[in-house]
């Protein structure tokens, strides 16, 4: 399989139901254009979760201060909970990215 391959597997085989599925297709898709499909299902999984943690951080910092200045949300709670929602959605991109990646593997 080469990565054009693997790219229409992908958008054919895991149409994102949302915007987490939408996230984790194009992390996928990115890697794939970056390392190379043979490179990317040889690499362990765990090594290739790092763009969600960064992903993640960069989300943090660019809510946290909209958050704390918004009067949109009540209480300093429903800020905790819209924060939590925000990581929520990055742990599911992550979950359905892990789940392309381990079923790329098993087909290449």
């Amino acid at each position: 399989m080469n990565n054009e391959q693997a790219i229409k597997y992908i958008n054919k085989n895991f149409k994102g139901k949302g915007k987490t599925d939408a996230v984790a297709i194009l992390f996928a898709c990115e890697d794939i254009i970056e390392l190379d499909i043979q490179e990317w299902v040889a690499t362990p999984t765990t090594e290739l979760l790092d763009s969600f943690i960064i992903h993640m951080n960069s989300s943090c910092d660019d809510m946290i201060p909209k958050l704390l200045e918004s009067e949109v949300f009540v209480s300093t709670e429903d800020k905790l909970w819209a924060l939590a929602d925000s990581m929520r959605r990055v742990m599911e991109s992550m979950q359905k990215y892990v789940d392309i990646h381990e079923t790329l593997r098993n087909n290449c």
